[in-house]
């Protein structure tokens, strides 16, 4: 905006009885709104980098359109799930058992418990009150090259 465009449209503001102030104002409030825009842009383009690597219920790679259904389907996977509801592939999960939080294995329908004498998995009967998680991969490590900044 030109000084003589400022000018007209102070001069228009006055004639409708508009106080400079509002004005300024206004002018405070865009700038705002602007840098506010920037900051949501920021926060979205590191979500974005965050989530590099996974994908979404479809299987698609993370886009502005379903990052957030990216987001969802992470936090679906970290839900306790009844012992009765069992996992759909053998692995090695949490259960949380009488209110102990353990390590079990789940495998061919069973699942199993570290047995510290033994130093073997054993088969534990389970009531059906216990819950299962998930447990998440390991972080992959970074090169420390990686890390530098040039």
């Amino acid at each position: 905006m030109t000084q003589k465009d400022f000018e007209r449209l102070s001069e228009l503001m006055a004639q409708k009885g508009v106080i400079h102030e509002a004005f300024e104002l206004l002018a405070d409030l865009r700038q705002s709104e602007r840098l506010a825009k920037e900051e949501v842009l920021s926060i979205k383009n590191s979500v974005m980098d965050a989530l590099k690597g996974f994908v979404d219920f479809e299987g698609f790679t993370p886009s502005e359109i379903n990052y957030l259904q990216v987001i969802r389907k992470m936090k679906s996977q970290l839900t306790w799930r009844p012992v009765s509801d069992p996992p759909k592939e053998d692995g090695e999960y949490f259960v949380n058992d009488c209110g102990f939080c353990e390590a079990m294995k789940y495998e061919k329908g069973k699942w199993y418990g570290w047995d510290k004498v033994f130093g073997e998995w054993l088969i534990e009967t389970l009531c059906g009150d216990e819950k299962w998680l998930p447990i998440p991969p390991a972080p992959e490590e970074k090169n420390e090259k990686n890390l530098c900044l040039t």
